[in-house]
Order: structure tokens, then sequence, then C-alpha cells
């Protein structure tokens, strides 16, 4: 018999005004707007033919449908709820309604609480599937309102819009808007990267935080004509620094713009926020509420990054633990702290590469080369050519070959790129997940 347990979402949070707002808030997709309240009622109706207990994965492609397949699952006792782009998911899917798909898979472990669980992108290594406890998924809505969202502005404005031009089928995408959103009833705004125009008008009238990542905000001020109004957005990266140059080229664009970077993993949850991005290649504090050290550390005061708390997942779909029994996650990234509490990242802990024998870190030389003027982002990865190993390196920004190579000369012979490409921001081309 399938367990029933408790729902993942049982109510909206601001329950006091909750039918005032959840009739006139909701999500905009591509310029089509559905209610919380018109998604929930079609999404219990959805729900009466769900399975208490059983798996279902939703489709994060699906736009409006897949939002209401997502409240339809939630709203289903004891469910594993998997969240991905389905043509992705390794394992059978049998169809149930648009965006919305069920499955005999179970996560190894066994659980009598409802999870919830994500499929990476694999841009830093081969996809996973990390799971959690879905009942804790109000608790990081409030915390990242709390903690993220509602300090950002001066005077502390109420935030009650939350946007992207990213896809939503990313674990971040879906952990800090999707999920705020709906528990939080919040306008919930989801934009191509070419439609600024639908942002800034929605920024008009209301304070906005809009999620993206360096590379897109440098191709929005390359096509943004006449500079935009944007004082009332605060635009939060998820992947990668935001550089001096590009600090510099999104201000002049987007005039008045509040820029943010955070730092996290779909193990880890958000573990920390830069409020004001300078080019120092740090990754920010802790974020509020999030305790954030380091293990096993060396000679250069360099460790495994450390962290505990709600936004942290428990195990692989495999079974494969994240969390130890005594509740932290260390399993993603190695860095260090300045004396101001900023944390520098120093790379993956399985990020290390043999070069001629020697262990190097790309993401360290990454940091180190961005310091460079004239460079707004840079790839370093090692690549065999003719049968022999050659550290490579992608580069972006006005930088000239030549001044580049000059400054290569200030790290080790070892670190030093000797296969260069130089591109121009316009002529740049990234991936989907906005890598180089």
């Amino acid at each position: 018999m399938a367990r029933m347990g408790r729902p993942i979402f049982t109510r909206w949070l601001e329950l006091n005004k909750r039918r005032e707002v959840t009739k006139k808030r909701g999500v905009t997709i591509n310029g089509v707007f559905a209610s919380w309240e018109s998604i929930l009622s079609q999404a219990k109706i959805l729900a009466e033919g769900l399975v208490p207990g059983q798996t279902y994965v939703v489709d994060a492609t699906a736009n409006l449908e897949g939002i209401v397949a997502l409240c339809a699952v939630a709203s289903t006792p004891g469910t594993t709820l998997l969240w991905a782009n389905a043509r992705n998911v390794p394992f059978p899917l049998q169809p149930r309604a648009p965006g919305l798909f069920s499955c005999q898979e179970k996560p190894v472990a066994p659980s009598d609480r409802p999870l919830y669980a994500t499929l990476t992108s694999g841009s830093s290594g081969t996809p996973k599937i990390p799971v959690a406890y879905g009942d804790f998924l109000e608790l990081i809505a409030l915390h990242y309102d709390s903690a993220i969202y509602q300090p950002t502005f001066l005077g502390n404005p109420e935030v009650n819009v939350l946007a992207t031009c990213l896809p939503l089928e990313y674990t971040s995408k879906f952990i800090m808007v999707l999920v705020p959103a709906l528990f939080l009833a919040k306008d919930l705004l989801i934009f191509p990267p070419y439609k600024w125009d639908a942002l800034h008008k929605v920024a008009a009238q209301e304070y906005v935080i809009c999620l993206s990542v360096p590379s897109l905000l440098a191709a929005a001020s390359v096509s943004t004509g006449k500079p935009l109004d944007m004082s009332k957005v605060a635009l939060l990266m998820t992947s990668g620094y935001l550089s001096r140059t590009r600090v510099e080229m999104v201000r002049s664009k987007f005039q008045g713009v509040s820029l943010l970077n955070s730092y996290g993993a779909s193990e880890t949850g958000v573990v920390t926020l830069d409020r004001n991005p300078d080019g120092r290649f740090h990754v920010g504090p802790p974020i509020f509420g999030k305790p954030v050290w380091l293990e096993d550390v060396d000679e250069n005061n360099i460790g495994k990054i450390a962290t505990s708390g709600i936004d942290g997942r428990e195990f692989y779909w495999s079974g494969q633990p994240i969390r130890r029994p005594d509740g932290v996650v260390a399993v993603t990234d190695r860095g260090h702290f300045d004396t101001e509490g900023n944390l520098y990242l120093d790379g993956r802990l399985d990020g290390g590469e043999k070069l001629h024998g020697v262990t190097i870190y790309p993401r360290q030389i990454e940091r180190h080369l961005l310091g460079c003027d004239g460079i707004a982002d840079i790839r370093v990865h090692i690549t065999n050519v003719s049968g022999i190993d050659r550290l490579a390196a992608r580069v972006v920004g006005s930088v000239t070959e030549e001044q580049f190579k000059e400054y290569c000369n200030t790290l080790p012979e070892i670190s030093q790129p000797t296969l260069i490409e130089c591109f121009t921001e316009e002529s740049a081309v990234y991936s989907k997940h906005g890598k180089l």
C-alpha cells in the first residue's frame, strides 16, 4: 500500500490576505498570465487522478502546464516530485497529463516524508538527481524571502515580484524563484533573454528580483539601445563572477539597477550572497541564517566548504548520501575566506586536473586571470592537441592576446595557458547553461 504522508504544498503562507493576493498575483510566461488561484484550481482537478505515495516527474519545460502539474503533485500526499526536463530523465516515464509523467522508479533511500528532487544540468560533471524532504520547501521559501529578497532595496520596500530570463528546468530557478513565488503567492515573471522590455515594464510599477547569469547580462547590455531605468530591479547572478568590465557595462545600460551575486549548488542550497560585486571575485559572505565553514584546511587556508540548513539535499537518487549524520553537507567545492568574511572559490572537490603530472585547479587560474584589465569572462581547461595535453583559455573582452599572455606571466609556468582564443562580448558563444 502506498504511503499517505502529508503533501508538500498545503497552503499559501500569507493567510491573512490569501484570497486577494492569489486572485491578483500569479505567473506570467512569455506574456501569458495565470493567477495563482486559477493555477491551483486546475491543479486540484488534475490531482484527483494522482496516487498518494507515487513518483511523478513534472516537465520543467512545459510552461504554465508544468506549473499546474507541479501544484497537483505537491498537493498529493506522500509523493516524490522530480522537477526536470522530461527528455533528460534517465528512466522510463508514462505520460499522465500535459507536463506530467509517472514512473515506477523511486529513490533508493526510503522515506515516510514527501520528497522533491531536481536533475542537475551536468555542466560541471555528470548529471545527478539530488533529493530532499518536500516538507522543508515552506521554510526555504520563508528563509530566502527574509534573508535574500526583502533586505535588497534601500528602505526595505516589499518585494512581490520574482523574475528570470532563464529556463526553469535548472535547480537554482526552481528553488530560488518558483518555490518562493508559489508558497508566498508572489508574481512570477518568466521572459526570454531577448525581451528585457518585459522586465522593464513590470519594474515601472513594482520592485523586482530577477535571476540571471553574467553572460546573459552582457548580451542584454550589448543589445539594449538607449539606457533603461532599472532602479526597482535587482539582478541576482547564480553562475560565475561579475567582472569590473561587466559591472560597468550593465550599470551603463540598466540605470540604477542593483547587482547581487550568489553562490550555491543543488546539494547545498544558496550559501553566500554578495550585495555589492566589486570585481574582487569573491562570492560574498554567508546569507543570513546560513552556517558556513571550512573543513580539512591546508597550509594555504583552503578547505572543503561545509554548510548545513534546510535547503541542503539529503541523498542522491541512487542512495549515495549527501548530508552526513551530523547534518553537514560538504560535497561540492573548495574555498577560503578573507578577513572580511567573504568566501573565495578554489575549485570543485573533484575539480583538480593533472597537467604533465602536476595537479592544477582551472577555477583558481580563472579567478586570477579575471583580474586582468579588459577581461569580462574566461574559461580555462585542459585539451589534447596531437596527443599532447595543453592548457587552453577562451577569453571574452577587449583584451588582446599579447596583453593576455603578458598577464599570464604572473602565474606559475604550469598554470599559464598556451592555447588562447580571444572573443569580443558580441562574438562570444555560450552554452544554454551560460557557460563558455
